[in-house]
């Protein structure tokens, strides 16, 4: 009955049991990828447990306030070479005792060390919160790259057709002398190379879908496809927020600035504990004991006669350790520097990464303004170019430029505004801790 319970509940807490996210027909959403990673990442899943062997560390932190007890018995079997008086040649005798000790003092290490242990077990829980973070951002990145290498496909198939239309009407004016078999042979050429890049911005697709995949913990049999995502020119001119106050709001909540002040805290019980080498070490110890032997009589009469009791106080001061503690102290004052350098290389590294989302995303912002008023104008001119081909009126060099033109200043604007989606939401990400799509 207990392993039947066992394997229900194994079945009911697996971490897939939890990812209740699986989404429907229309593709997944981005918060339903974070629900699902957040449940199944594997990185993840190794920190909760990372965190559990702490969690078993501290318990037995608050153990060394108890004493020990254990029991302990000894049989052996002495063989004589002659048989002594009263006695035989072999004798078997056992000796049993119940040991009982308890640390009375240690230069409060029990105490700081419970204290330390505390705060890793915080190290370990800001530790799976900053990966929940990290996975967030990681997985708006391939989204993001999903919908753009989409969207970037369907611009490809869209030239593609005007291509191929462009290629037939070629070989009309060719068969009707009004198109030299050099000219129809270049338009031919851009058909081929549109098809390319197709094909291109497909593979591209998969491989970003792929990545994807691999962050949530999805197999190669896994059928996955993104939710569709309407972005407005509102949401990609949004007004950006001060860096300054983003930065600041950043050094308020992310799990990885805590981490390092929590490990500086760690370092000063470190300390102590070390400190603690210098004072001397009280323990309590008692115990009960018996013995028999096989030549002494009946057994029961023996345990009775030879139970002894003893209880002692042991002191020990220390007076020289070959800087055993000296050097136990120095390590731990370094241990805090470090811990303090960390969170000031931190604290730089998340300003200057703010700095450049924040310049990224001003770029992106004028870029696809600019791009939106190139690609307007690609656009009148490649339907120019395109009927006064269709009259039979323009040259193929002008017709592939406009072509070229055209396609190039689409996919230019397409890069700018998932750029500038993708800082405004890293920008948001680091004021508010949430990312919303």
């Amino acid at each position: 009955m207990n392993t039947v319970i066992r394997i229900v509940l194994m079945v009911c807490f697996t971490p897939a049991a939890f990812a209740n996210t699986i989404p429907d027909a229309a593709g997944w959403t981005y918060k339903q990828c974070v629900d699902y990673a957040l449940n199944n990442n594997i990185s993840l899943r190794k920190l909760r447990l990372d965190k559990e062997t702490d969690n078993a560390t501290l318990y037995e932190s608050k153990a060394q306030w108890h004493p020990s007890l254990n029991f302990a018995t000894t049989q052996g079997f002495t063989n004589y070479a002659r048989q002594q008086e009263d006695t035989d040649r072999n004798i078997y005798a056992g000796s049993y005792g119940l040991n009982a000790s308890w640390t009375v003092f240690n230069g409060n290490a029990r105490r700081n060390q419970i204290k330390a242990d505390e705060l890793q077990l915080e190290v370990s829980q800001l530790g799976i919160d900053d990966c929940e973070y990290t996975l967030q951002t990681e997985i708006l990145t391939r989204y993001l790259n999903i919908l753009y290498y989409q969207e970037s496909v369907g611009i490809a198939q869209r030239n593609l057709e005007v291509s191929e239309y462009q290629k037939e009407r070629a070989e009309a004016l060719m068969e009707s002398g009004k198109m030299s078999r050099v000219d129809y042979s270049q338009i031919e050429s851009q058909y081929h190379s549109d098809k390319y890049s197709l094909t291109s911005a497909e593979s591209s697709l998969a491989s970003s879908t792929i990545e994807l995949k691999t962050l949530l913990e999805l197999g190669i049999d896994a059928d996955f496809d993104i939710a569709p995502a309407d972005f407005t020119d509102n949401d990609i001119t949004y007004p950006l927020p001060d860096k300054a106050d983003v930065y600041a709001d950043a050094c308020a909540w992310m799990p990885s600035l805590q981490q390092y002040r929590a490990t500086g805290q760690i370092s000063d019980y470190n300390i102590a504990i070390a400190k603690g080498g210098y004072y001397p070490q009280i323990s309590l110890n008692a115990s009960v004991a018996t013995a028999n032997n096989s030549g002494g009589g009946n057994f029961g009469t023996q345990l009775l006669d030879r139970m002894n009791e003893q209880i002692s106080l042991s002191v020990n001061i220390p007076i020289l350790d070959n800087r055993r503690n000296k050097t136990a102290v120095t390590k731990a004052k370094i241990e805090k520097l470090n811990a303090e350098l960390d969170l000031e290389s931190a604290l730089t590294t998340l300003s200057q990464t703010i700095e450049n989302i924040y310049i990224d995303a001003v770029n992106a912002q004028a870029n696809y303004e600019s791009c939106t008023e190139q690609v307007k104008s690609a656009k009148l001119s490649d339907e120019l170019v395109n009927e006064q081909f269709r009259l039979g009126m323009i040259n193929t060099l002008d017709l592939l430029n406009a072509h070229n033109t055209l396609y190039a200043a689409q996919l230019q604007q397409l890069q700018a505004k998932y750029m500038a989606i993708l800082n405004i939401k890293l920008l948001e990400f680091y004021q508010t801790s949430n990312i919303t799509l």
